[in-house]
Protein backbone atom coordinates (compact mmCIF):
# COMPACT_ATOMS: atom_id res chain seq x y z
CA UNK A 1 0.00 0.00 0.00
CA UNK A 2 2.76 2.61 0.74
CA UNK A 3 3.94 2.17 -2.86
CA UNK A 4 0.57 3.43 -4.05
CA UNK A 5 0.71 6.70 -2.10
CA UNK A 6 2.46 9.91 -2.97
CA UNK A 7 4.69 11.65 -0.46
CA UNK A 8 2.69 13.23 2.38
CA UNK A 9 -0.52 11.64 1.05
CA UNK A 10 -3.06 10.21 3.53
CA UNK A 11 -5.00 7.08 2.53
CA UNK A 12 -8.01 8.18 4.60
CA UNK A 13 -8.49 11.14 2.26
CA UNK A 14 -8.74 9.04 -0.87
CA UNK A 15 -12.19 8.44 -2.30
CA UNK A 16 -13.28 4.85 -2.89
CA UNK A 17 -12.99 5.14 -6.67
CA UNK A 18 -9.50 6.61 -6.51
CA UNK A 19 -8.35 3.98 -4.02
CA UNK A 20 -9.79 1.21 -6.17
CA UNK A 21 -8.01 2.45 -9.30
CA UNK A 22 -4.68 2.71 -7.49
CA UNK A 23 -5.02 -0.82 -6.13
CA UNK A 24 -5.99 -2.12 -9.55
CA UNK A 25 -3.50 -0.31 -11.78
CA UNK A 26 -0.62 0.13 -9.30
CA UNK A 27 1.06 2.94 -11.29
CA UNK A 28 0.51 1.14 -14.61
CA UNK A 29 -1.30 2.77 -17.53
CA UNK A 30 -5.02 2.18 -18.02
CA UNK A 31 -5.87 -0.94 -20.01
CA UNK A 32 -9.46 -1.43 -21.17
CA UNK A 33 -8.84 -5.07 -22.06
CA UNK A 34 -7.47 -5.82 -18.60
CA UNK A 35 -10.48 -4.12 -17.02
CA UNK A 36 -12.94 -6.15 -19.10
CA UNK A 37 -11.17 -9.41 -18.31
CA UNK A 38 -10.97 -8.64 -14.59
CA UNK A 39 -14.65 -7.76 -14.51
CA UNK A 40 -15.61 -11.02 -16.22
CA UNK A 41 -13.34 -13.15 -14.02
CA UNK A 42 -14.79 -11.51 -10.90
CA UNK A 43 -18.30 -12.64 -11.78
CA UNK A 44 -17.43 -15.99 -10.23
CA UNK A 45 -15.84 -16.83 -6.90
CA UNK A 46 -13.24 -18.96 -8.64
CA UNK A 47 -12.58 -20.37 -12.09
CA UNK A 48 -10.46 -22.97 -13.81
CA UNK A 49 -7.65 -21.26 -15.71
CA UNK A 50 -6.61 -24.04 -18.07
CA UNK A 51 -7.36 -27.66 -18.83
CA UNK A 52 -4.96 -30.43 -19.78
CA UNK A 53 -4.62 -29.46 -23.44
CA UNK A 54 -6.26 -26.07 -23.77
CA UNK A 55 -7.76 -23.05 -22.05
CA UNK A 56 -10.52 -24.14 -19.68
CA UNK A 57 -14.17 -24.06 -20.72
CA UNK A 58 -14.84 -21.75 -17.78
CA UNK A 59 -12.27 -19.24 -19.02
CA UNK A 60 -13.76 -19.40 -22.50
CA UNK A 61 -17.30 -18.84 -21.23
CA UNK A 62 -16.35 -15.87 -19.05
CA UNK A 63 -14.52 -14.39 -22.02
CA UNK A 64 -17.63 -14.70 -24.17
CA UNK A 65 -19.60 -12.60 -21.69
CA UNK A 66 -17.27 -9.62 -22.28
CA UNK A 67 -16.38 -10.62 -25.85
CA UNK A 68 -12.71 -11.40 -25.26
CA UNK A 69 -10.99 -14.46 -26.83
CA UNK A 70 -9.53 -17.19 -24.59
CA UNK A 71 -5.87 -16.31 -25.22
CA UNK A 72 -6.54 -12.70 -24.15
CA UNK A 73 -8.39 -13.83 -21.03
CA UNK A 74 -5.48 -16.09 -20.16
CA UNK A 75 -2.91 -13.32 -20.68
CA UNK A 76 -4.88 -10.86 -18.57
CA UNK A 77 -5.36 -13.49 -15.85
CA UNK A 78 -1.61 -13.85 -15.58
CA UNK A 79 -1.19 -10.09 -15.46
CA UNK A 80 -3.67 -9.87 -12.58
CA UNK A 81 -1.73 -12.57 -10.78
CA UNK A 82 1.50 -10.59 -11.23
CA UNK A 83 -0.19 -7.62 -9.55
CA UNK A 84 -1.32 -9.80 -6.64
CA UNK A 85 -4.95 -9.31 -7.64
CA UNK A 86 -5.43 -13.02 -8.31
CA UNK A 87 -4.38 -16.15 -6.45
CA UNK A 88 -3.88 -19.64 -7.80
CA UNK A 89 -4.45 -22.95 -6.05
CA UNK A 90 -3.79 -25.89 -8.27
CA UNK A 91 -5.91 -25.52 -11.38
CA UNK A 92 -8.11 -22.84 -9.79
CA UNK A 93 -7.74 -19.07 -9.83
CA UNK A 94 -9.70 -16.39 -7.95
CA UNK A 95 -9.69 -12.60 -8.10
CA UNK A 96 -8.75 -11.27 -4.66
CA UNK A 97 -9.18 -9.53 -2.31
CA UNK A 98 -12.94 -9.96 -2.34
CA UNK A 99 -13.83 -6.25 -1.93
CA UNK A 100 -12.02 -5.58 -5.22
CA UNK A 101 -13.59 -8.64 -6.86
CA UNK A 102 -17.05 -7.54 -5.71
CA UNK A 103 -16.53 -4.07 -7.15
CA UNK A 104 -15.30 -5.50 -10.44
CA UNK A 105 -18.29 -7.85 -10.59
CA UNK A 106 -20.66 -4.92 -10.08
CA UNK A 107 -18.93 -3.10 -12.94
CA UNK A 108 -19.26 -6.16 -15.15
CA UNK A 109 -23.01 -6.30 -14.59
CA UNK A 110 -23.25 -2.58 -15.35
CA UNK A 111 -21.19 -2.78 -18.53
CA UNK A 112 -22.59 -5.99 -20.02
CA UNK A 113 -26.20 -6.29 -21.24
CA UNK A 114 -28.23 -8.57 -19.00
CA UNK A 115 -29.20 -10.58 -22.07
CA UNK A 116 -25.55 -11.45 -22.65
CA UNK A 117 -25.09 -12.64 -19.07
CA UNK A 118 -28.26 -14.76 -19.29
CA UNK A 119 -27.11 -16.17 -22.62
CA UNK A 120 -24.06 -17.78 -21.03
CA UNK A 121 -25.10 -18.13 -17.36
CA UNK A 122 -28.31 -20.16 -17.28
CA UNK A 123 -29.78 -23.50 -16.27
CA UNK A 124 -27.58 -25.25 -18.84
CA UNK A 125 -24.34 -23.83 -17.42
CA UNK A 126 -21.94 -26.28 -15.79
CA UNK A 127 -23.07 -26.66 -12.12
CA UNK A 128 -19.75 -25.72 -10.50
CA UNK A 129 -19.54 -22.44 -12.40
CA UNK A 130 -23.21 -21.72 -11.80
CA UNK A 131 -22.76 -22.12 -8.04
CA UNK A 132 -19.62 -19.99 -8.13
CA UNK A 133 -21.49 -17.25 -9.99
CA UNK A 134 -24.44 -17.36 -7.57
CA UNK A 135 -22.08 -17.13 -4.63
CA UNK A 136 -20.58 -13.92 -6.01
CA UNK A 137 -24.00 -12.47 -6.80
CA UNK A 138 -25.03 -13.02 -3.19
CA UNK A 139 -22.46 -10.44 -2.06
CA UNK A 140 -23.58 -7.70 -4.47
CA UNK A 141 -26.48 -6.26 -2.51
CA UNK A 142 -25.56 -2.74 -3.66
CA UNK A 143 -25.87 -3.70 -7.32
CA UNK A 144 -29.34 -3.21 -8.81
CA UNK A 145 -28.25 -5.35 -11.75
CA UNK A 146 -27.37 -8.23 -9.40
CA UNK A 147 -30.69 -7.90 -7.58
CA UNK A 148 -32.59 -7.90 -10.89
CA UNK A 149 -30.71 -10.97 -12.08
CA UNK A 150 -31.32 -12.85 -8.82
CA UNK A 151 -35.02 -11.97 -8.98
CA UNK A 152 -35.14 -13.24 -12.56
CA UNK A 153 -33.78 -16.58 -11.38
CA UNK A 154 -36.79 -17.02 -9.06
CA UNK A 155 -39.46 -16.37 -11.67
CA UNK A 156 -41.37 -19.12 -13.43
CA UNK A 157 -38.96 -20.76 -15.87
CA UNK A 158 -36.08 -18.86 -14.30
CA UNK A 159 -32.80 -20.65 -13.61
CA UNK A 160 -33.81 -22.02 -10.20
CA UNK A 161 -37.29 -23.02 -11.33
CA UNK A 162 -35.98 -24.78 -14.45
CA UNK A 163 -33.36 -26.69 -12.50
CA UNK A 164 -35.99 -27.81 -10.00
CA UNK A 165 -38.26 -29.01 -12.80
CA UNK A 166 -35.37 -30.87 -14.44
CA UNK A 167 -34.77 -32.77 -11.20
CA UNK A 168 -31.59 -30.88 -10.26
CA UNK A 169 -33.14 -30.06 -6.88
CA UNK A 170 -29.90 -30.00 -4.86
CA UNK A 171 -28.36 -27.50 -7.27
CA UNK A 172 -31.47 -25.31 -7.28
CA UNK A 173 -31.45 -25.16 -3.46
CA UNK A 174 -27.74 -24.32 -3.41
CA UNK A 175 -28.33 -21.41 -5.78
CA UNK A 176 -31.31 -20.27 -3.72
CA UNK A 177 -29.21 -20.20 -0.56
CA UNK A 178 -26.44 -18.26 -2.30
CA UNK A 179 -28.63 -15.47 -3.68
CA UNK A 180 -30.88 -15.19 -0.61
CA UNK A 181 -28.84 -12.40 1.10
CA UNK A 182 -29.69 -9.86 -1.63
CA UNK A 183 -33.38 -10.77 -2.14
CA UNK A 184 -34.55 -12.23 1.22
CA UNK A 185 -38.23 -11.31 0.86
CA UNK A 186 -38.46 -12.85 -2.59
CA UNK A 187 -36.78 -16.04 -1.37
CA UNK A 188 -39.36 -16.38 1.43
CA UNK A 189 -42.13 -15.91 -1.14
CA UNK A 190 -40.53 -18.53 -3.38
CA UNK A 191 -40.37 -21.06 -0.53
CA UNK A 192 -44.07 -20.53 0.20
CA UNK A 193 -44.97 -20.92 -3.47
CA UNK A 194 -42.91 -24.07 -3.76
CA UNK A 195 -44.67 -25.49 -0.70
CA UNK A 196 -48.04 -24.90 -2.35
CA UNK A 197 -46.93 -27.02 -5.30
CA UNK A 198 -45.27 -29.73 -3.20
CA UNK A 199 -46.86 -30.76 0.10
CA UNK A 200 -43.59 -32.32 1.30
CA UNK A 201 -41.39 -29.29 0.56
CA UNK A 202 -41.56 -27.79 4.07
CA UNK A 203 -41.40 -31.13 5.88
CA UNK A 204 -38.74 -33.49 7.19
CA UNK A 205 -39.43 -35.66 4.13
CA UNK A 206 -37.64 -33.09 1.99
CA UNK A 207 -34.05 -34.33 1.48
CA UNK A 208 -32.91 -30.69 1.53
CA UNK A 209 -34.60 -29.83 4.82
CA UNK A 210 -31.29 -29.05 6.57
CA UNK A 211 -30.26 -26.52 3.92
CA UNK A 212 -33.68 -24.90 3.95
CA UNK A 213 -33.97 -24.68 7.75
CA UNK A 214 -30.50 -23.17 8.00
CA UNK A 215 -31.48 -20.66 5.33
CA UNK A 216 -34.61 -19.73 7.29
CA UNK A 217 -32.57 -19.33 10.45
CA UNK A 218 -30.28 -16.87 8.64
CA UNK A 219 -33.12 -14.95 7.01
CA UNK A 220 -34.82 -14.51 10.38
CA UNK A 221 -32.21 -11.85 11.18
CA UNK A 222 -33.55 -9.69 8.34
CA UNK A 223 -35.92 -6.88 9.31
CA UNK A 224 -39.53 -7.96 9.26
CA UNK A 225 -38.90 -11.62 8.44
CA UNK A 226 -38.89 -13.18 11.90
CA UNK A 227 -42.54 -14.24 12.00
CA UNK A 228 -42.50 -15.69 8.48
CA UNK A 229 -39.31 -17.65 9.10
CA UNK A 230 -40.64 -18.92 12.43
CA UNK A 231 -43.85 -20.09 10.77
CA UNK A 232 -42.01 -21.94 8.03
CA UNK A 233 -39.65 -23.57 10.52
CA UNK A 234 -42.67 -24.74 12.47
CA UNK A 235 -43.89 -26.51 9.33
CA UNK A 236 -40.76 -28.66 9.50
CA UNK A 237 -41.02 -29.20 13.25
CA UNK A 238 -44.62 -30.33 13.03
CA UNK A 239 -43.64 -33.22 10.74
CA UNK A 240 -41.18 -34.70 13.23
CA UNK A 241 -41.81 -38.25 14.33
CA UNK A 242 -43.91 -38.51 17.46
CA UNK A 243 -42.20 -39.47 20.70
CA UNK A 244 -39.13 -37.30 20.32
CA UNK A 245 -38.78 -34.96 23.30
CA UNK A 246 -36.49 -32.45 21.65
CA UNK A 247 -35.88 -32.25 17.94
CA UNK A 248 -33.31 -30.40 15.90
CA UNK A 249 -35.95 -28.04 14.58
CA UNK A 250 -37.34 -27.28 18.02
CA UNK A 251 -33.82 -26.24 18.93
CA UNK A 252 -33.83 -23.93 15.92
CA UNK A 253 -37.13 -22.43 17.01
CA UNK A 254 -36.18 -22.04 20.67
CA UNK A 255 -32.46 -21.35 20.87
CA UNK A 256 -31.96 -19.41 17.65
CA UNK A 257 -34.94 -17.13 18.01
CA UNK A 258 -34.34 -16.59 21.71
CA UNK A 259 -30.93 -15.24 20.79
CA UNK A 260 -32.38 -13.04 18.07
CA UNK A 261 -34.80 -11.45 20.48
CA UNK A 262 -32.16 -10.84 23.09
CA UNK A 263 -30.45 -8.74 20.44
CA UNK A 264 -33.61 -7.15 19.01
CA UNK A 265 -35.84 -6.55 22.03
CA UNK A 266 -37.61 -3.72 20.22
CA UNK A 267 -39.50 -6.39 18.27
CA UNK A 268 -41.02 -7.97 21.38
CA UNK A 269 -44.54 -7.34 20.11
CA UNK A 270 -43.84 -9.54 17.12
CA UNK A 271 -42.74 -12.29 19.49
CA UNK A 272 -46.01 -12.12 21.39
CA UNK A 273 -47.95 -12.36 18.15
CA UNK A 274 -46.01 -15.47 17.17
CA UNK A 275 -46.69 -17.12 20.53
CA UNK A 276 -50.35 -16.16 20.39
CA UNK A 277 -50.72 -17.78 17.00
CA UNK A 278 -49.02 -20.93 18.22
CA UNK A 279 -51.09 -21.19 21.39
CA UNK A 280 -54.38 -20.57 19.59
CA UNK A 281 -53.75 -23.41 17.16
CA UNK A 282 -55.91 -26.47 17.63
CA UNK A 283 -53.15 -28.87 16.67
CA UNK A 284 -51.60 -30.52 19.73
CA UNK A 285 -48.13 -30.51 18.17
CA UNK A 286 -48.31 -26.78 17.55
CA UNK A 287 -49.43 -26.14 21.11
CA UNK A 288 -46.51 -28.15 22.48
CA UNK A 289 -44.08 -26.29 20.25
CA UNK A 290 -45.47 -22.95 21.46
CA UNK A 291 -45.09 -23.97 25.12
CA UNK A 292 -41.54 -25.14 24.48
CA UNK A 293 -40.66 -21.83 22.89
CA UNK A 294 -42.15 -19.86 25.81
CA UNK A 295 -40.53 -21.88 28.61
CA UNK A 296 -37.06 -21.90 27.08
CA UNK A 297 -37.21 -18.21 26.20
Amino acid sequence: MPLLLEKNENISRLKDEELFRRLFYQRHDSDIGLEKAAEALSLVYSFQLESENDFSEELKLLGKIVMLPPHEMYRFSKKLQERNLAQVRGIWMAILPHPIANRLACLALQNVPQSNVVKFINSNTEPRLLKSFSRRIGYLNDSKEAVELASLWLKADGVIDLLYKKGNVDLSISLLVNIAPIIPNEVITYLKQRAQLDATFLTRNNPNYISITRLLRSLAYEDGLFSQCFELLCSFALTEKKGKRTTLLEVYCVVCFSFIYQVHMQHWIGELNVLANLWSAKMKAKENLGMSYSVNH
